[in-house]
């Protein structure tokens, strides 16, 4: 028993420090989200998540840091994490979840020609289309 709970802490462990923060295991919970879908294009990112109603643009932080360790880029780089910082506890049911779009100048400073990383998982479902 002893060496399963040792297991089980070293694999937690390992986890944590792989992914470097909190991932969010739902939408009543803090932390870096897994993603439904994910868009960048015109300047913002738009993407899906989870919702029990009460979920908006402002249920969302976007951490944005400059990639300094890539010399070979003509144009900045930034890693982008989205993160959840206040908590959906509605009861409502929206299976699709909501859409949050995100504009990059305006909220996260980000002007000109750059390239970007969503460091956010993007969770894949298939669906059952009757084919």
């Amino acid at each position: 028993m002893k060496r399963l709970t040792a297991a089980a802490v070293f694999i937690a462990a390992m986890i944590s420090m792989l992914y470097g923060g909190s991932i969010s295991s739902s939408r009543q919970e803090n932390g870096e989200i897994v993603l439904q879908s994910l868009s960048v294009a015109d300047g913002k990112i738009v993407f899906r998540t989870e919702t029990g109603g009460r979920t908006d643009r402002k249920s969302f932080r976007v951490n944005v840091k400059q990639v300094k360790d890539a010399a070979w880029r003509k144009k900045p780089h930034y890693r982008i994490t989205i993160e959840r910082v206040v908590p959906d506890y509605c009861k409502g049911s929206f299976i699709d979840g909501t859409l949050i779009e995100i504009d990059l100048e305006k909220e996260a400073g980000l002007k000109g020609d750059y390239t970007l990383t969503v460091t956010n998982m993007v969770y894949t479902q298939e669906t059952d289309q009757g084919l």
